[in-house]
């Protein structure tokens, strides 16, 4: 029916004054040909099942075939002013059918100018649990390294030595799925906010537990054999009888 309706929009210059939910209005669908008809007596109300803000493109389309009159193909559905848009969910952002996040920013913006990078998450997760932004990836972009400023530190404090900007970020992504989940929800349910990509699990908040757990024993083997040599007799008695010690499993 509705690549149908895509169709009678070609057919029929009047019909393209209408969106999806008004056609019924003014137009017949003829189950035997599988096209609609100019409606010549009679009177419908065209009804669209309901849609979940979160079943994310299908919510989207949904807005777009309340909101636009006359579109005659997917990709006339798709474009806004002669911008091809790649989702449902982008030509919306670009038609204004979602709310402006301009408080939300505004929000972020004056309590990174005070807060630390926790109090930012917390601040983030309420958000997202009570506001509803139209964009939390856009406000995640903008202020993920205010959300991340004190991750650098907690990843060397568990054992990695130079975590990568990526690094810091996804598992400032995994702490907010967290904060999340302590309240019955999950990242996942924003499906434009990007998602965990590694498995931050095993980290633990005893740092010299997790020091072990990372510990890279092919490096330290180099740097051991890199060093053996320095050392002067009395070390390297020691160090023999420390390693005898360890390979015995004596005391």
């Amino acid at each position: 029916m509705l690549t149908g309706f895509f169709a009678a929009n070609c057919l029929h210059a009047s019909a393209r004054q209408y969106t999806y939910q008004e056609f019924p209005q003014h137009f017949v669908w003829h189950i035997d040909s599988a096209k609609w008809h100019p409606r010549i007596n009679g009177f419908a109300i065209g009804c669209l099942y309901f849609v979940m803000p979160t079943a994310g493109e299908h919510f989207y389309l949904h807005m777009l075939l309340i909101t636009i009159k006359g579109p005659t193909s997917w990709e006339d559905l798709h474009t806004f002013e002669g911008v091809l848009h790649p989702s449902f969910y982008a030509v919306c952002l670009a038609w204004g059918l979602l709310q402006s996040d301009d408080e939300w920013q505004q929000c972020l913006r004056e309590a990174a100018t005070m807060s630390t990078g926790n109090a930012l998450c917390r601040l983030f997760t309420l958000l997202l649990r009570q506001c509803e932004p139209a964009c939390p990836q856009v406000l995640w972009e903008e202020f993920k390294a205010n959300l991340c400023d004190n991750l650098h530190h907690s990843l060397h404090r568990v054992g990695i030595d130079t975590p990568s900007n990526t690094d810091v970020y996804d598992y400032g992504l995994f702490l907010l799925d967290q904060k999340l989940s302590n309240v019955g929800m999950l990242l996942s349910d924003f499906p434009h906010m990007p998602q965990v990509q590694n498995d931050w699990a095993h980290m633990d908040d005893n740092p010299f537990l997790s020091e072990q757990l990372t510990y890279d024993k092919p490096n330290k083997l180099r740097l051991a054999n890199t060093h053996l040599s320095k050392l002067n007799k009395e070390q390297l008695s020691a160090y023999e009888s420390i390693l005898e010690s360890v390979c015995d499993q004596s005391t």
